[in-house]
């Protein structure tokens, strides 16, 4: 049985300052929320409880855009089970200053990663850095995945079904985003993306649709459930059946620019295509 997850995805919500066309977690598509900040520590807390995660990335959309991230911080930090921790910022808010002292009390284990984004202007997104390291935080900056300011062209978020079951196994099978484990709210799944398909594909009508697809870590926590062996049915039943929400994702086996934003015409289409799910 799995006792360790070498990478887990924390999200906060899925408010962000940017509305990147290309994301990976399709968050511009989704509902612009704040998590409850008790249930998402508790349920991490369950699932730190059972296993041992050597990297957490918190994510927010953008993360300093939640009211109770030093919170959140805080408490990840003082959990044994979380070896290292990673704040992903795009680099468009400082966070206040309570939050720059908790990061800073941790520093040794946390660090506040900017997201270099042509999108961002350098300067400003420079002076945060500087002010935080400054303030004895830890600050490293990069560029998601690659070097070369790029992302994975993982296709749009509005495509049809893949009606070719094998296809879809083969999507999973060599997906650059599996075991990206991600917990969000209620439900964690092996990327982001497959949680807010969740949101934006009403297949099926419903829960039926995309049951195989994620954890509820809610119910498990709430009915005092074995996570680990959970987790291992849902590594098992993965692998050897298809995926329902991997049916969605198309990827282009190609690179595109990084952080390219939605134009307001193009939010205009995001919205009205949201109307009719």
């Amino acid at each position: 049985m799995k006792d360790t997850i070498r990478f887990l995805v924390f999200w906060v919500g899925t408010r962000c300052s940017l509305r990147c066309k290309n994301c990976g977690n399709l968050i511009p598509y989704v509902d612009q929320v704040s998590f409850d900040c008790k249930k998402i520590l508790d349920n991490l807390a369950y699932i730190c409880h059972d296993v041992k995660i050597e990297k957490m990335q918190i994510q927010g959309g953008e993360p300093f855009t939640y009211k109770d991230i030093a919170r959140v911080i805080d408490m990840c930090a003082c959990m044994d089970h979380i070896e290292k921790i990673d704040i992903s910022t795009n680099g468009t808010i400082l966070p206040n200053e309570e939050t720059i002292r908790v990061l800073a009390k941790h520093a040794d284990k946390v660090t506040v990663r900017f997201s270099v984004y042509d999108c961002v202007d350098e300067k400003p997104r420079q002076q945060k850095i500087d002010a935080l390291r400054m303030s004895g935080v830890k600050v490293d900056s990069y560029h998601f995945m690659f070097d070369s300011g790029e992302w994975f062209d993982s296709g749009d978020y509005w495509q049809e079904r893949n009606e070719n079951d094998e296809q879809v196994k083969v999507i999973y099978k060599s997906c650059n985003n599996r075991d990206c484990w991600t917990l969000a709210d209620d439900y964690m799944a092996c990327c982001g993306k497959i949680l807010s398909l969740r949101e934006l594909k009403n297949v099926g009508g419903g829960v039926e649709a995309w049951r195989d697809n994620v954890l509820d870590i809610t119910s498990l926590r709430l009915h005092s459930q074995s996570f680990v062996e959970e987790l291992s049915a849902f590594d098992n039943r993965y692998i050897n059946e298809v995926p329902e929400m991997c049916a969605y994702c198309k990827p282009q086996n190609g690179r595109i620019p990084a952080a390219i934003q939605l134009t307001d015409e193009e939010m205009e289409r995001v919205w009205r295509d949201k109307q009719n799910l």
